[in-house]
């Protein structure tokens, strides 16, 4: 049986944790809807765009981890008590796939993640690609060397920021067709008139 099929390298890039990221994709597109440049068509490409990569930096991750065999590193994450997963890749330790294989799907996830921001970035505003560039390189470096985020405890906060407001700002924009500042102005303009706010998580 083939090891190099779509679905085999969807399950191998962990696709049931892509609900991370698109949990709050969806959020930005409520957020988006009623606007006066509203695209269901873009915002779609742009939550594909967020999917694609999501799989690609999981693999990224595990090619790393992998590669420079870092499972003692991470086994000793663990006692220090910094979450850490010490069995990730099966699919390499178990001979199903080999690095060569690993590093072609990860070009795969990446050029559709490419395609979906280049197309949301002719339509919109280029300025998209910084948000977008921003948020793939913490996440290649969340594991990649030399930088290597998460075992430095700051895994948690690079997660946040990829999956939190660069993702959210960059689906939004997307979708609307703005980066939102009109929506900010105004709630600025609302609280210095007295105007009475309760913040949301």
């Amino acid at each position: 049986m083939s090891t190099n099929t779509i679905g085999t390298w969807l399950k191998n890039a962990r696709v049931g944790a892509t609900i991370q990221s698109l949990m709050p994709s969806v959020v930005a597109l409520v957020t988006a809807l009623g606007t006066d440049q509203f695209s269901s068509w873009l915002a779609l490409v742009a939550v594909a765009g967020v999917w694609s990569a999501h799989l690609a930096c999981n693999l990224i991750d595990d090619y790393f981890d992998y590669k420079a065999d870092m499972l003692k590193d991470r086994q000793e994450v663990v006692r220090k008590g910094i979450k850490a997963y010490t069995a990730k890749y099966p699919y390499l330790t178990d001979g199903s796939a080999t690095l060569g294989s690993l590093r072609w799907a990860i070009a795969a996830f990446v050029l559709l993640a490419a395609a979906c921001g280049l197309v949301v970035c002719w339509q919109r505003d280029w300025a998209i690609l910084l948000i977008a560039l921003t948020a793939g390189l913490l996440g290649f470096f969340y594991s990649a060397p030399p930088i290597k985020f998460c075992y430095w405890g700051m895994g948690e906060v690079v997660t946040g920021l990829i999956f939190g407001p660069l993702l959210m700002a960059g689906v939004y924009w997307a979708a609307s067709g703005s980066d939102g500042h009109e929506g900010a102005c105004c709630v600025g303009a609302d609280r210095s008139a007295g105007g009475e706010h309760t913040l949301h998580p």
